[in-house]
Parts: C-alpha cells; sequence; structure tokens
C-alpha cells in the first residue's frame, strides 16, 4: 500500500510540474494572441478567430513543445520556482541497544514511528483533487453534448419546402457537399447547429411564423457557414481543453472568444452574400428578445454563445461602420503569422523560471520539507480546537 501511495505521489510530482508549466507558457501566448487581436480588430474576425483556436489548441501540449525544442538550441534550465522532490522518509524499526552489565538483563522498550498516512504524499493528494476537478468538468461537457444530442433525437425533421429549399441554396452558394439536416424542436429558442459526426441545424418550431424567405435564407446561410467551419467539431475540442485546464482563467476567456468570434465569422458571411446589414440586424433582435439573459446549460455543454447580451453586442457590430472592416492582406497576413510564431518560440524559450520571478516565487527554497509543514498545520489545528 506504501509503495501505492509512493508511486502516485511521484505522478502527482510530474503532473503539477507538468500543469505548471502550461500555466505559465499558454499565458504567454494568450497575452500575444490578445495584442494581435487587438491589433486586428479592423479586420475581419476569421483571422482573430484562428488566432484564439491556435492558442487554445496548444496550449496543453505546450511543456512538451518546449522539450521537443532542446534540439533546436532553445534555452532550458532546470524550474527553479519548483521544489524538489522530495520522497516521503522511509520508516524503520529501532533495534534495542545491548545492556552494558551482562549479568543483568533489562528489557528495553522499542518506540516504532507511526506509520505513514495520506498527509506523508501530498502531490498524491494533489493528483486526486486535480483528477476530480478534471473529470468534474469533462462530465459537466459531455452532459451538456448529450442533452444537445437528445434535442436533435426528440426533434421534427424538416419536410416543409419553405423550410428545405433555402438551407439547399445556401449550401449551394457556400460549396457545402451533402444536404444539411434541419431539425424543428421546442428546445431552443433560437437557431443553433450541433453534431460532429453528422451536424444539424436545429430551429424552433415557430420559426416561420414571424420571418420571411429572405430571413430563412439569412438563418439558412448562418448556420451552413458553422458547417462549413467545423464548428461543432471546433468547440468540443475547445471544451475538452477547458476540462483538462480548468484552473487557468486565460483558458475560459479563449473559449468564449473562440464562440463570439465564430458568430461574428458567420455574419460576416452573411453580409457579404446578401447585403442587407439592417434587415439582418432585425432578425438577430427578434431572436434576442426570446432568449433568456443566460444559458450556462448550453455554453457549458458546447461552447455556445446562447444569451440575449450576445445576440445584442453582434446587433451592434452590424450596424456600425461596415467600411472600417475590411480583409486581411497578404503583407498583414504573413506579419500575423510572424508574429504568432516569434511569440510561440518566446514561450518554448522562456523557462518557469521567470514565472517565479513575476509571482515571487523564488522565495521558495529549492527543497521543501512538505513534512514539517504537515506537522506545522497540524499542531496548529489542535491549538484551535
Amino acid at each position: 500500500m506504501t509503495a501505492n501511495w509512493a508511486t502516485l505521489d511521484q505522478w502527482g510530482f510530474a503532473a503539477a510540474r507538468y500543469l505548471l508549466e502550461a500555466l505559465w507558457r499558454s499565458t504567454l501566448v494568450f497575452a500575444a494572441v490578445a495584442a494581435l487581436s487587438a491589433v486586428l480588430r479592423r479586420y475581419t474576425p476569421r483571422a482573430r478567430r484562428a488566432l484564439w483556436l491556435v492558442a487554445l489548441l496548444i496550449a496543453p501540449a505546450l511543456p512538451l513543445l518546449s522539450t521537443l525544442a532542446k534540439p533546436a538550441g532553445l534555452p532550458q534550465q532546470s524550474v527553479a520556482a519548483f521544489p524538489v522532490y522530495a520522497p516521503p522518509p522511509v520508516t524503520f524499526e529501532l533495534e534495542p541497544e545491548p545492556t552494558v552489565t551482562p549479568t543483568i538483563e533489562l528489557p528495553v522498550a522499542t518506540v516504532a514511528p507511526p506509520a505513514p498516512t495520506p498527509l506523508d504524499y501530498p502531490w498524491a493528494l494533489g493528483l486526486f483533487a486535480y483528477t476530480l476537478g478534471a473529470a468534474f468538468f469533462l462530465a459537466w461537457t459531455l452532459l451538456g453534448h448529450f442533452r444537445i444530442h437528445q434535442w436533435m433525437r426528440s426533434g421534427r425533421a424538416v419536410s416543409d419546402p419553405l423550410l428545405v429549399e433555402p438551407f439547399h441554396r445556401a449550401a449551394a452558394r457556400l460549396n457545402v457537399r451533402g444536404p444539411v439536416r434541419v431539425v424543428l424542436t421546442d428546445r431552443v429558442p433560437a437557431p443553433i447547429t450541433a453534431g460532429i459526426v453528422r451536424p444539424t441545424v436545429l430551429l424552433p418550431n415557430t420559426i416561420t411564423d414571424a420571418l420571411t424567405p429572405d430571413d430563412l435564407y439569412a438563418v439558412a446561410l448562418h448556420e451552413t457557414v458553422h458547417i462549413q467551419q467545423h464548428e461543432p467539431l471546433i468547440l468540443t475540442l475547445a471544451s475538452l481543453v477547458r476540462s483538462v485546464l480548468y484552473f487557468h482563467p486565460l483558458v475560459w476567456l479563449a473559449c468564449r472568444r473562440l464562440a463570439v468570434l465564430a458568430e461574428h465569422t458567420a455574419d460576416d458571411a452573411v453580409l457579404e452574400i446578401t447585403g442587407a446589414p439592417t434587415a439582418y440586424a432585425k432578425l438577430l433582435t427578434t431572436f434576442a428578445e426570446r432568449l433568456p439573459l443566460r444559458t450556462p446549460a448550453a455554453e457549458g455543454a458546447a461552447g455556445l454563445v446562447f444569451c440575449k447580451s450576445a445576440f445584442l453586442k453582434r446587433v451592434e457590430a452590424i450596424l456600425g461602420d461596415r467600411n472600417r472592416v475590411r480583409k486581411l492582406t497578404r503583407i498583414a497576413l504573413a506579419c500575423t503569422v510572424a508574429a504568432v510564431l516569434v511569440s510561440l518560440a518566446g514561450a518554448l524559450a522562456l523557462p518557469l523560471a521567470c514565472f517565479a520571478l513575476v509571482l515571487g516565487l523564488s522565495l521558495i527554497p529549492p527543497k521543501l520539507d512538505l513534512t514539517r509543514l504537515r506537522d506545522t498545520v497540524a499542531l496548529g489545528l489542535a491549538g484551535v480546537a
């Protein structure tokens, strides 16, 4: 049993070191992406969406990439911000000392040290805590996907030509192969696209009551763009990364930005094809009136931005000065790629010791006596009791 705890303690130490490396290096990448997004705010959101996507997907692998980058000559050094692993002390039974007088033998009491407890393996306990949190967020994501899958199964396949024809036109216009599956359901107040293997558009049952054929075509274009960009798969991968790095606030921000920019990208495609920003803004306002202020179930399920405030912000962006939003030129694209490569190289090159200087962790001694720290905390708790 002790050997198992010792093994878990070593694994926990390695996992903590890896996660701290991922926290530091991904923070550098996210900061660079946020700066680039601010510079590119006058361009179409497609480029900013790609930046956040790349940063989010490589975040868990940055420590591994830094190890693989050693042959490239990037600076590497020991992690001074992290204590050196010290295994729990092994307990031995004390043997009695021989008596001085040979004629009289007195029994000598032997004091055995206490048996090791789980508190002697703090890194193993940390590994358990992290695994529990990751399992919670992973289960939350999977449960949300299962709920949306139930919506698709319980819905009614569209057979009305009034709804089928706009999606056929949109698929042909965007060069999307195969028919787009459309389902009517009373579970959603506004259209959404879900499904990794077989993307499906979920529409409210009453969508044809207040929308014109042009509005339905705009809805079809928007949702078909999501299918063309593989948004259900991308948002699912983002949710999985968030489940692994759930302790990193910038990962949550990146997932949110990715979902928001996906909607703006689809909106730009609709406006480029239809050329009717006012009518499209009225359409989004109609959907916003039916939405609640917040839908954490849908957002937690697949990263869907599905609330009233998000729709209203999209309306503001559509009614803004569209002439100031332009496509990314080749020069701007080359500069953006170069900036991403430089920021990535910097994240791989800067060791975790820099993180120690930022947070003041360099004051941590090179070898932390966790056993003494545990005993001090136990004595303090006993004094309080």
